[in-house]
């Protein structure tokens, strides 16, 4: 991709800097096609967070259609700009018509999330508009990472790419672009990065912890004569956590309207999924706040930014992403200064993956050539029962999981799996972590390690054990005292580093992540129950795994599939099936044996009838821990009928020319 610089002053805005950029150009016969606007087929980066990018887009004297990743961005853009028409899930079509019709709107400023588009797009369409979507609107994918970075939770925000790269004019924007691997846009696109005349490194003091809890608790005191703490973490339940154990007050939560909810059950209030200006003195936000949305405030205030691996994994923060974007959204320069401080707290975890980008490749080329020899065994099958069961095996294939809408390999998906294991690999050590901050060319940072020896005391009475079991007994009993606290999620890591528990686990043959996960798993009550022996602590853990795969996501749709519900059905035909199942899935143990009962598992109410052959059962009241999978069942089920199966699965499984 051919790179061209954009050289940018301190203070300047973006219309100035592109200005002159077009004078120099000019000189040299090469034109950019506006003196002040964004330029088309272009990778924008902009290096800078606030330099007014989406506001230079929002000010052209042209039709733009801005793509942005978060309905609170949209929001907060609506209502800065009032000819801007906002496109979410409220918004309808109609009002999508009466803007397209409104004459007083000289430049038509569409503001949609990238699930929104397709509205924008179904009404222009409509022939009485005459609407040349294509030719006559700019349209701009704002804050571009978050493509890659969302895809893996979030397939949808890739839905508007075939229609971006019809436009015209379009281009890609953010202060932090990831590697696009996409080849049309590799191919029609030229780099155009921002580089600042003047030194903009930032110092970012990162701490890295054996106990997140406990360092949270004591460094938030840092700030208790601070006017505004803005802490960045998403983990809905660390959050929780820290408001009952150290923040009990004068807050506010800034977070999803599904994330909301469940505060709101767990007693939290102050909580929101639209921004406002009049924080709190402690405010969290979740990732669906990290990029975008400006942030204007009278103080200056003070960031935390959190990562605790132990609790979720996915609170990992990429250092060339949304380190800098938290950063970049506050905007309100108070003395010189955007920002007091900016701290990231987090722990390591040694064994987290963190594969190369070659590594993931060639695997990904297994799983593409075992994919289409499936397909190839599809096309000259001709057995229903065998045609079903490889046509199952194709929608558990991860390169199935791989592809968009139309079949093709997502390479947006491709990047996101890449990135993520590159961020993990940070977090694999405090070494890893620095040099990332380093490479990003926009921190300093200042890293400190503060651990907390709470096996102190364990490792002493560990030490003196003379048995697996004493060490095992040891363990438990402090996981309970952990527990009680809150604090248990950092224990595993410092077992692993204490040289008291790694003498004698090894020692005794006790492998404490085992201990650990069954204690996660089960509770204290069943190492009593088995008289604390690693042997039989092993068993229950590989049973008790064995008994939860009955309940996952993919063995409750086959199940769905397969037998009818609030229907009488042959109980010897239920009993088979359900062995058929249990068995593709591996779930084999004596424990999770299919009988005429193993029903109750799923359902409250059965209605057996035993008058006569052949004897039959009823299955109604679905348990309600499993009323959400049967909705995606359902769901499933309209969406093929909406979208005439068979020509679906044809185009699916058949035809290898569609899979790239």
């Amino acid at each position: 991709m051919k790179k061209i610089t954009l050289p940018i002053k301190k203070d300047e805005w973006l219309v100035k800097a592109l200005k002159r950029k077009n004078d120099e150009l000019r000189n040299k016969n090469v034109q950019i096609k506006s003196c002040k606007d964004i330029p088309p087929n272009v990778v924008f980066n902009k290096t800078l967070c606030g330099i007014g990018a989406t506001y230079t887009e929002i000010k052209a004297k042209r039709n733009s259609i801005i793509i942005e990743p978060n309905v609170p961005v949209i929001i907060g853009k609506s209502r800065q700009h009032s000819f801007i028409q906002p496109v979410f899930d409220d918004i309808k079509a109609p009002e999508i018509r009466r803007y397209f019709l409104n004459d007083s709107i000289r430049y038509k400023k569409f503001v949609t999330t990238p699930e929104g588009f397709s509205k924008i797009k179904e009404v222009a369409q409509e022939p009485e508009l005459n609407i040349q979507l294509y030719e006559d609107y700019f349209c701009l994918f704002d804050e571009c990472e978050k493509i890659t970075e969302d895809v893996g939770y979030r397939d949808k925000i890739t839905l508007p790419i075939y229609d971006f790269l019809k436009f015209k004019d379009k281009a890609l924007v953010s202060a932090t672009p990831l590697h696009i691997s996409h080849p049309e846009i590799r191919k029609q696109f030229r780099m155009l990065e921002v580089v600042p005349d003047y030194d903009y490194k930032q110092d970012i003091e990162v701490i890295v912890t054996n106990h997140f809890s406990k360092c949270f608790e004591e460094q938030i005191k840092n700030f208790k004569d601070s006017e505004c703490v803005c802490i960045f973490y998403s983990s809905t339940q660390g959050i929780n956590r820290i408001i009952n154990n150290t923040i009990k007050s004068d807050y506010k939560v800034y977070c999803s309207a599904k994330s909301a909810r469940i505060l709101r059950n767990l007693g939290i209030e102050n909580v929101s999924s639209d921004f406002d200006t009049e924080l709190a003195k402690y405010n969290f936000f979740t990732s669906r706040f990290f990029s975008a949305l400006d942030i204007n405030l009278r103080v200056r205030p003070d960031i935390i930014i959190c990562t605790d691996i132990y609790e979720k994994e996915h609170t990992v923060i990429d250092p060339f992403t949304e380190a800098i974007q938290i950063q970049g959204r506050f905007r309100q320069v108070i003395n010189g200064k955007r920002y007091n401080s900016i701290t990231h707290i987090t722990n390591i975890k040694e064994n987290l993956l963190g594969r190369e980008e070659n590594s993931i490749l060639n695997e990904l080329s297994y799983y593409r050539e075992d994919y289409e020899e499936k397909l190839k065994q599809l096309s000259h099958e001709n057995d229903v029962d065998r045609r079903r069961g490889i046509e199952k095996a194709i929608k558990k294939s991860p390169y199935y999981n791989l592809l968009d809408y139309r079949n093709n390999i997502n390479d947006f998906a491709v990047d996101n799996w890449i990135a993520e294991e590159r961020v993990n690999r940070y977090y694999t050590s405090k070494e890893e972590l620095e040099q990332a901050y380093r490479d990003t060319n926009f921190y300093i940072p200042l890293l400190r390690r503060i651990n907390y020896n709470l096996s102190q005391v364990d490792s002493y009475s560990i030490s003196k054990a003379r048995s697996g079991k004493a060490i095992i007994e040891e363990m438990v009993s402090t996981m309970v005292k952990l527990n009680d606290i809150g604090a248990i999620k950092s224990y595993q890591n410092s077992v692993r580093h204490d040289e008291g528990y790694l003498k004698q686990s090894k020692k005794y043959k006790v492998d404490t992540d085992i201990v650990v996960e069954a204690y996660f798993a089960m509770g204290s009550i069943m190492f009593e129950q088995v008289n604390y022996n690693f042997k039989k602590v092993k068993e229950k853990l590989e049973v008790w795994k064995q008994c939860e795969r009955r309940k996952n996501k993919d063995v409750l749709l086959d199940i769905f599939n397969e037998i009818e519900i609030n229907k009488p059905i042959d109980r010897d035909f239920i009993k088979a099936k359900l062995q058929e199942i249990y068995q593709f899935y591996e779930i084999t143990h004596n424990s999770c044996k299919v009988t005429h009962e193993t029903m109750k598992l799923y359902f409250n109410k059965i209605i057996p009838r035993n008058s006569k052959r052949p004897y039959t059962i009823t299955l109604k009241e679905l348990k309600p821990e499993f009323e959400k999978y049967y909705n995606i069942f359902l769901a499933d089920i309209a969406t093929n009928v909406n979208t005439e199966p068979e020509q679906e699965e044809t185009a699916k499984f058949i035809i290898p020319g569609n899979v790239t």
